[in-house]
């Protein structure tokens, strides 16, 4: 099943971004809550600790949309992700999909490496746009 167009949109844009390595771009995303927890340095941190070791570094995405809802999704797991509580602000009003975006790299290395490490979201609704309400890099799945 595709993601809905404004889903879609929201990973297409927060992709480009992360392959861009525009951390200022990609907070710009971000809902006003992870704005003011997360700084741009922040996140360039969090997606380097996922990608760090990787022989071939992220030239592409796609996304999907996760089976969780938001009630399981408040139970954080380990495991993960979300391995830590999603902030308070995202409700059920607001919450419009668990998506993750799977970064790859070049498709000529697909051979030794098909996949970097996926980058899962919270999308919600705020202020008539789709933002991102929790972000959490993680291993490939």
């Amino acid at each position: 099943m595709a993601l809905n167009p404004a889903c879609q949109a929201l990973c297409d844009a927060l992709g480009a971004r992360l392959l861009a390595r525009d951390f200022e771009g990609v907070h710009a995303l971000l809902a006003p809550w992870l704005q003011s927890a997360t700084s741009p340095a922040e996140l360039r941190d969090a997606i380097d600790a996922a990608g760090e070791g990787l022989a071939h570094p992220p030239r592409s995405w796609t996304a999907d949309e996760g089976l969780v809802g938001l009630e399981d999704l408040r139970k954080p797991d380990p495991y993960g992700p979300p391995s830590r509580p999603l902030p308070a602000e995202i409700t059920p009003g607001n919450f419009r999909g668990w998506l993750s975006i799977q970064l790859a790299p070049e498709a000529a290395v697909h051979e030794e490496q098909n996949v970097c490490f996926d980058v899962w979201l919270v999308a919600v609704e705020h202020e008539g746009s789709l933002r991102v309400g929790y972000l959490e890099p993680w291993e490939a799945t």
